[in-house]
């Protein structure tokens, strides 16, 4: 797997996890088994459906913008400066919300 895959499949994963803990939650059918067992057109889907989700996130929000600017003030002045996985990780968590 290359380096700019690996988010499309940790989203894959996630999406495959969801579905599978809603399905058992509301006692529907047992489609999901496991992502090792299931087929690979299937988890074709879900990586087409994780790139549009990551792609939906490509712009921020005005909130994730300043959300992400307030973490880079406060970073700033830190001894190895402004660091972008916090900043980052604010953002997403502002989408979140």
């Amino acid at each position: 797997m290359t380096v700019q895959n690996e988010m499309v499949e940790r989203v894959a994963h996630t999406l495959y996890d969801e579905r599978k803990r809603i399905c058992e939650e509301f006692g529907g059918y047992q489609f999901f088994t496991s992502w090792d067992e299931d087929n690979e057109v299937f988890h074709d889907q879900l990586r087409r459906e994780a790139r549009a989700v990551i792609a939906a996130m490509r712009e921020p929000t005005e909130n994730m913008y300043f959300t992400g600017d307030r973490e880079y003030e406060r970073e700033r002045d830190s001894i190895l400066g402004p660091a972008p996985i916090p900043m980052w990780r604010a953002m997403i968590d502002e989408a979140l919300k």
